[in-house]
């Protein structure tokens, strides 16, 4: 099985100095199957590329590809705020330089 969805670098027209989002695409259980449709059989199967323990990253003979932890999050609320221009300039450097400061600078708030 092949996924229909493939990794995506930036949208038409951004630059590379934009910092536009990344979309993966990684290979979860049972993926011809439904998210609320997939069986405990189809699971065995296909187990998808999720590794448990990021040390069977690499191992000889490990069925992983992949880990995720969880790295933290802001929202767009205090992204954004009551600031009707924030996504103004999308294209323009600068701007993108700051709204990707103002991110980092949330993250850090939240997670030091």
């Amino acid at each position: 099985y092949y996924s229909p969805f493939v990794t995506r670098l930036g949208g038409p027209g951004c630059p590379p100095s934009c910092n536009d989002g990344l979309w993966f695409s990684i290979p979860g259980n049972c993926p011809s199957m439904s998210f609320d449709g997939k069986t405990q059989d189809c699971n065995l199967r296909m187990p998808g590329g999720l590794c448990n323990d990021v040390h069977l990253l690499g191992i000889s003979g490990a069925s992983c590809t992949y880990f995720i932890e969880e790295a933290g999050e802001i929202t767009l609320t205090e992204l954004v705020g009551s600031r009707s221009d924030f996504w103004s300039g999308r294209y323009d450097r600068d701007r993108c330089a700051s709204r990707m400061s103002e991110v980092q600078r949330l993250f850090k708030l939240h997670y030091p």
